[in-house]
């Protein structure tokens, strides 16, 4: 369900609501098809593979505000299930892969100020784990794993 295709995730449409709901692109064969929703509505929020799931982090909604709620996909059962919470609410951060490790870094806090935690998913412990911190605080950026 994940390899070779492209998610969107959440966001907000025309009417300005704030979505749960995930399209699954399948470039090669032209077609966009619904896959299932997340459990909580979210925009500016970010995602990666991980572990096999697709993981999705932070955001903003209007009824929990900044979040720090994660939630996975595992394709083979093809639901979302919650995953342990950040240490900081955050919504435009970013989500990389890189090896055997998940990263969370940046963002907009809950006082929406900019932050720059780095904070790590430890897996076998279901917790994350602040890293260390950016020299610059940062919001709306990219961030990239590169294992190359």
């Amino acid at each position: 369900m994940i390899a070779g295709k492209f998610f969107v995730l959440g966001g907000f449409d025309a009417q300005e609501r704030i979505l749960n709901s995930v399209l699954q692109l399948d470039i090669a064969a032209n077609v966009c098809i619904p896959a299932p929703d997340m459990l909580s509505p979210r925009l500016a929020c970010d995602a990666a593979v991980y572990g096999g799931r697709l993981l999705v982090a932070g955001g903003y909604n209007h009824e929990d505000g900044h979040l720090r709620c994660v939630e996975a996909l595992d394709p083979r059962e093809g639901k979302w299930q919650r995953a342990a919470r950040m240490s900081v609410r955050r919504y435009d951060l970013g989500l990389a892969a890189l090896e055997d490790a998940l990263y969370a870094a940046g963002g907009c806090d809950e006082d929406d100020n900019c932050t720059a935690v780095v904070e790590h998913y430890e897996a076998r412990m279901d917790c994350w784990c602040v890293t260390t911190r950016m020299p610059k605080a940062r919001q709306y950026f990219a961030f990239l794993g590169w294992a190359g």
